[in-house]
């Protein structure tokens, strides 16, 4: 039992109460162990916390392992705890302003509240965060006075620890959080993170004439569970249902291929939302797991053709400077496709999604003067993911690759413009610009 402090104010006693109600009451059949993730910056001779999150492991499944790492200024630590101390860890950080570090430094003093960007466990369900692959009510708190000691931008190197390029790289690999802003995070918060363990759905298929669900149930058991489902093409409703779920693995029968579709699924004897996953044509890539199955005709027909004027196969993103130049090349030509998942020699290899929206994207802004305007869509074909980045014909610019120069496509390749080229090409863009 918690033994609250009157001077805590009403907002933070009430959500240490719900969020120890969670983890060691509503939810605890859910964990065997809590992870705390710890990353530490010294000032002066006093250790400060950059970023710490809470996270309980999921029965049954294999806990991550412990982790010291010490770069120089920069402490790393990786500790497990018992779900029943969870409740003693988070009050000292909350009455006594103390995150407790196992190292040989002592506790970290950590003044501070929960804020207000908090998902609670009622909005978890239609939430998707970096903090977890589950539905998950995530908290936040925040130290009371504005944090001022940033991570210094060098690379982390360690005598015996591992090596990171950069602060990105570390966040992803130690805290699970993969993102193109790293500076966000460490500002002294501690996220504490209470997956809801009971059902998700991993994937959602749209499929010409179908819809195809794959739930992860990890506490639920699938006849436990309904599912909800909208679809409509552009001509409207496809399909509204309610479906009793036997299996993890269910489809459903549509007309046509859904432009638009969403599924929840919920607890069959309360009701209680659980999880959703939703698919907009063309915005698709917003939530992972979420995937566009292809009709074979248009991948088959990109094969057929082959490398081309207005198309560029890639098994990978090697080099950001060869695919800047790729895109400004089409850019400055008449547009194309860069299909990313297909070896040299046109076979379909697949290739992993997860990120690469963000990497495309920063590519072509970092690289490209002016930035390429591109759609990026993610379909399956024969069970591998393709990434197809569309780029359009640019009218009034010129696209140059930092560092590199002006592209233009040329069969199946980028090259530079000879002396005439290059000016046919400004009386163009102008000539583009003046009609638009």
């Amino acid at each position: 039992m918690l033994v609250l402090n009157q001077q805590v104010p009403d907002s933070d006693r009430k959500t240490l109460a719900e969020i120890v109600g969670l983890i060691c009451e509503k939810r605890k059949n859910h964990w065997q162990d809590i992870i705390v993730s710890s990353a530490l910056i010294r000032e002066g001779e006093v250790w400060r916390n950059l970023f710490t999150k809470v996270e309980p492991t999921r029965r049954g499944t294999k806990a991550p392992k412990l982790a010291r790492l010490n770069y120089h200024n920069v402490l790393f630590f990786r500790e497990l705890i018992p779900p029943e101390a969870v409740g003693l860890y988070l009050q000292r950080l909350v009455l006594e302003g103390l995150l407790n570090c196992p190292l040989k430094y002592g506790d970290v003093q950590l003044e501070g509240s929960f804020g207000g960007s908090s998902i609670t466990p009622d909005r978890a369900w239609q939430m998707r965060t970096e903090f977890s692959d589950w539905p998950a009510a995530v908290y936040c708190f925040e130290p009371a006075q504005q944090f001022r000691i940033f991570p210094n931008p060098q690379p982390l190197i360690g005598i015996d620890e591992p090596y990171y390029q950069d602060w990105g790289h570390f966040l992803r690999d130690q805290f699970g959080i993969d993102t193109g802003n790293w500076l966000g995070y460490f500002n002294g918060q501690v996220r504490v993170v209470v997956p809801d363990y009971r059902a998700r759905i991993a994937s959602l298929t749209i499929a010409s004439g179908f819809i195809e669900v794959e739930l992860d149930c990890g506490v639920a058991r699938p006849d436990n569970l309904l599912a909800k489902v909208y679809a409509e093409d552009h001509d409207g409703a496809l399909t509204q249902e309610t479906l009793p779920i036997s299996k993890p693995k269910f489809r459903i029968k549509t007309k046509d291929q859904s432009t638009f579709a969403s599924v929840a699924i919920l607890t069959k004897d309360t009701g209680e939302p659980l999880d959703q996953k939703v698919f907009k044509h063309g915005l698709s890539w917003e939530q992972p797991g979420v995937h566009l199955r292809a009709k074979q005709l248009e991948v088959e027909q990109l094969l057929a053709v082959g490398e081309c004027d207005t198309i560029e196969f890639k098994r990978e993103i090697d080099r950001a400077h060869k695919l800047a130049q790729t895109i400004a090349a089409f850019a400055n030509t008449k547009g194309g496709t860069v299909v990313i998942g297909v070896d040299n020699e046109n076979n379909v290899v697949g290739c992993e999604p997860r990120g690469l929206n963000d990497k495309i994207t920063n590519i072509v802004r970092s690289h490209c003067d002016p930035p390429v305007t591109v759609s990026i869509r993610k379909i399956v074909y024969k069970e591998k993911v393709l990434v197809l980045v569309h780029v359009l014909e640019s009218r009034g610019r010129v696209h140059t690759v930092r560092d590199w120069g002006v592209y233009i496509r040329a069969n199946a390749t980028n090259r530079i413009p000879s002396a005439d080229e290059l000016e046919s090409l400004f009386i163009r863009r102008r000539g583009a610009a003046g009609q638009s």
